[in-house]
């Protein structure tokens, strides 16, 4: 993407975010009734996790963009893993997300709630073996040990349309769009394109051994390459544009 032609803030998140928003939409409009009798009830956790998968990539992107502002910290954005040089990405959850970007001034904690919901339906399996209260023969209050039991929760169901949905994926278009404006990514794109356009073409004795090698011999050297002119995290890069 040439740093001439870059969209707007809100037409970047909007592209990523836009699609899912779409289909959860048109999963929600399957919904007949939120009763449990009907079968078409199950279409709206189907659609909150497919809007939530758009809401993480839409964050993911800002985060990114918000790391080559540097006003996000490498170590926090991967999460504690390792990346090969010349990729960005953003490992923590959606939850870690949020409060990150609360943490920088832009308050998106209005989708915790949906976030929640989610997870409980995707994460919640526990085993429990111990007390509990029961009733005996005589209908008197027991305490008694019991168990091992396997709970998981079951699907929720909430009072979210397609409307809501919308309103939702506008909100966060709108509100992340004005704070990725006010930080500049831009720039940092640009300045970011102007230095590998700096970099050698055809340096050897890469470009030699390319010739006659295998594929996983050209991936290793591309490897080679942007350990030597990139780094982890853009790191060689951005230690260059200090020094200038």
């Amino acid at each position: 993407m040439n740093a001439q032609n870059l969209p707007a803030s809100r037409e970047f998140i909007n592209s990523v975010l836009h699609p899912h928003a779409e289909l959860a939409v048109d999963l929600l409009c399957m919904v007949r009734s939120l009763s449990t009798s009907d079968p078409t009830h199950r279409f709206q956790i189907a659609a909150l996790i497919v809007f939530l998968s758009g809401v993480d990539k839409a964050l993911n992107l800002a985060l990114q963009l918000i790391y080559l502002a540097d006003r996000v910290e490498w170590r926090w954005l991967m999460g504690g893993r390792k990346l090969e040089p010349g990729v960005i990405e953003c490992y923590p959850g959606l939850t870690a997300k949020l409060k990150k970007l609360h943490s920088l001034g832009l308050d998106l904690t209005e989708l915790q709630w949906i976030v929640d919901l989610r997870n409980e339906y995707i994460h919640s399996c526990r085993i429990y073996a111990g007390y509990g209260v029961g009733i005996d023969h005589g209908d008197k209050p027991i305490l008694q040990a019991s168990g091992p039991k396997v709970s998981f929760s079951g699907q929720p169901l909430v009072a979210l349309g397609p409307a809501d949905i919308q309103t939702y994926a506008g909100h966060l278009t709108d509100h992340l769009g004005r704070f990725l404006d006010g930080i500049k990514w831009q720039t940092a794109w640009a300045l970011l394109e102007e230095q590998l356009g700096h970099l050698p073409i055809n340096p050897e004795p890469e470009y030699s051994q390319m010739m006659d090698g295998s594929a996983e011999e050209i991936y290793s050297l591309i490897v080679s390459l942007n350990e030597r002119y990139i780094g982890e995290g853009l790191q060689r890069l951005r230690e260059r544009k200090q020094e200038e």
